[in-house]
């Protein structure tokens, strides 16, 4: 029935019975002490030696790369002439970018970032980042139980799985690409809508869907796309806060050739795994084309056993209602919505 503690996702939803995750027994609440123990000691133990921030996706094009301050309003004029035609090109324009080119200036410069719990620009304390990860989820005690859960109350696994996530968090500067919002994202993959969150499900958690038929890899700089995967996926978390999970909907309605993208795929399927276990209640996979067979085994190979037993193949609208109501599908799948 179980694999890694979890209901299988088409079990789960038929039951119509809400996953509950309170009500640990005893060999379980001693590992969430356990746990508690060893990330306190490891806080201590890190107290003095902050980690740096050296992968920034936050920085990772426009004002920042170059290292143009957004206070300097002169400077930021000066960069925007100077790469005019790099901005104005489709591929690699931010939102800020049109923001600016519009004459929206007052609303493509934000205030200067500044870290909470007052860490240094370039890096963080490992117990800042941690905290700050626990502030997605209801309650700190969430945060540990969604990665013992995932790894069998392993609590070795567990805190290793932690400290690794927190390190991520801080390398890539998940804080300032929140912070920053829609206007470091690429332009053309906001407005298309490539991810969204739409509707709900059976039991009331947001549902967040991937349309793969906007996913063009040529329409795009490399880089750009995991920005977007890791700001859409950690905005989809603290949507998910009030209810503790969402549903993550790929919709391969009218798939095609081009947007065969094993790299987008990969990235969000390892960071689900590696940066929020247990967030998503199920993965559905809406397929009516042939093309899927052949990638549905390499994406597969790439899925934690945990994920792996909450993901679901539907091939019609009729299945989909298993898991959300049809006045809470998309019209293009089926719904009313």
């Amino acid at each position: 029935m179980t694999v890694s503690g979890i209901i299988d996702v088409l079990e789960h939803y038929k039951s119509g019975a809400k996953q509950a995750d309170d009500g640990l027994d005893g060999p379980q609440s001693a590992a969430l002490r356990e746990l508690w123990g060893r990330l306190l000691a490891h806080m201590d133990a890190t107290a003095d030696a902050p980690i740096a921030v050296d992968s920034s996706l936050a920085r990772s094009g426009g004002l920042a790369a170059a290292g143009v301050s957004a206070d300097d309003a002169g400077a930021v004029d000066e960069w925007y002439r100077a790469n005019k035609s790099h901005v104005e090109d489709a591929r690699f324009q931010s939102v800020q970018d049109r923001l600016h080119l519009d004459g929206a200036r007052e609303q493509a410069v934000p205030a200067a970032f500044r870290p909470l719990f007052g860490d240094a620009a370039d890096s963080r304390r490992f117990a800042h980042a941690f905290w700050q990860a626990c502030m997605r989820l209801r309650s700190p005690d969430a945060y540990l139980l969604s990665f013992l859960r995932a790894h069998e109350w392993k609590v070795d696994v567990a805190f290793a799985r932690i400290v690794a996530s927190v390190v991520q968090r801080v390398r890539e500067e998940v804080d300032r690409l929140m912070w920053a919002g829609d206007l470091g994202i690429n332009h053309g993959l906001m407005q298309k809508g490539l991810l969204v969150q739409v509707g709900t499900d059976q039991f009331g958690h947001p549902v967040v869907v991937v349309h793969v038929r906007l996913n063009v890899a040529r329409e795009r700089c490399d880089g750009d796309i995991k920005k977007f995967s890791a700001y859409m996926l950690e905005k989809g978390a603290l949507q998910a806060r009030a209810t503790g999970r969402a549903m993550l909907v790929y919709n391969f309605t009218d798939f095609k050739l081009e947007n065969v993208d094993t790299g987008f795929s990969k990235t969000i399927i390892t960071r689900i795994g590696e940066l929020y276990p247990q967030t998503f209640s199920g993965t559905l996979l809406f397929v009516n084309s042939w093309l899927f067979s052949g990638i549905w085994k390499i994406l597969r190979g790439w899925m934690e056993p945990a994920i792996a037993k909450r993901t679901a193949i539907v091939k019609d609208t009729d299945a989909l209602t298993t898991f959300v109501a049809r006045d809470q599908i998309i019209a293009e799948m089926g719904g009313d919505l």
